[in-house]
C-alpha cells in the first residue's frame, strides 16, 4: 500500500477510536487512564500499531481497532494478570454492541478470540490475533529492551508476525513473566 494513503487510513481508524470507541471503553475499562498499562498510553500505542499493522497487510482494520481498544480494559493492576483478557471479552462485547454493522459476526467471535489469548501466545492463523499480539509485544518491547530514544524511531512497513519481540508465540509462560 502507498505509503500517504496508508497513513491517511491510519489517522481515519485512530480518529474513530478516538472519538467514538475509546469514550466507550473509558465507560466500562477497570483499567488505569495513565501508567505502564494505562488506557492512554499502552493501549493508545496498541490500537496505533495494530491498526499499521492490519493496513500492511491489506486486512480490514476495524476487528483489529476493537481488538486493541479492549484488550486490557479489564486489568486492575499493572503486574502479571493472566486471567485480565478473559475478563475482557464481556466488556468488550458491549463495546462491540455500540456500533452495529461496524464488523461482522465472525469477526466480533476472532476479536474475542484474539482478547481473550492475547495473554497467553496461543498460536492462531487469524489476522486479528496477529496484529493484537505484535502491536502488545512491539508497545511492551520497547519499554523492555530498547532505549527509550528508539521510541518512535520503528521501521517502516513491518508485517505482522515479522517482529516477534522474545519469541513471541514460542516462549513458555513463566519467560514471560521475567518481563511484566
Amino acid at each position: 500500500m502507498e505509503q500517504t494513503k496508508k497513513e491517511s487510513l491510519i489517522k481515519k481508524y485512530f480518529d474513530f477510536y478516538q472519538k467514538k470507541v475509546l469514550p466507550e471503553v473509558e465507560k466500562l475499562a477497570t483499567q488505569k487512564k495513565e501508567g505502564y498499562h494505562g488506557l492512554y498510553t499502552h493501549t493508545d500505542a496498541v490500537v496505533f500499531r495494530a491498526l499499521d499493522y492490519a493496513l500492511e497487510s491489506g486486512e480490514n482494520p476495524m476487528p483489529v481497532l476493537f481488538a486493541a481498544a479492549c484488550h486490557d480494559m479489564a486489568r486492575t493492576h499493572d503486574h502479571y494478570d493472566k486471567e485480565h483478557g478473559h475478563r475482557a471479552v464481556p466488556l468488550a462485547q458491549k463495546v462491540i454492541a455500540k456500533f452495529p454493522g461496524k464488523i461482522s459476526e465472525k469477526e466480533e467471535f476472532l476479536v474475542c478470540y484474539a482478547i481473550q489469548n492475547h495473554t497467553e501466545g496461543t498460536q492462531t492463523n487469524d489476522y486479528i490475533s496477529a496484529c493484537l499480539w505484535d502491536a502488545d509485544r512491539t508497545r511492551l518491547a520497547w519499554e523492555h529492551l530498547m532505549p527509550k530514544r528508539w521510541l518512535l524511531e520503528m521501521p517502516k512497513n513491518i508485517s505482522p508476525g515479522k517482529i516477534k519481540p522474545w519469541g513471541a508465540q514460542t516462549r513458555t509462560e513463566k519467560e514471560f513473566k521475567q518481563f511484566r
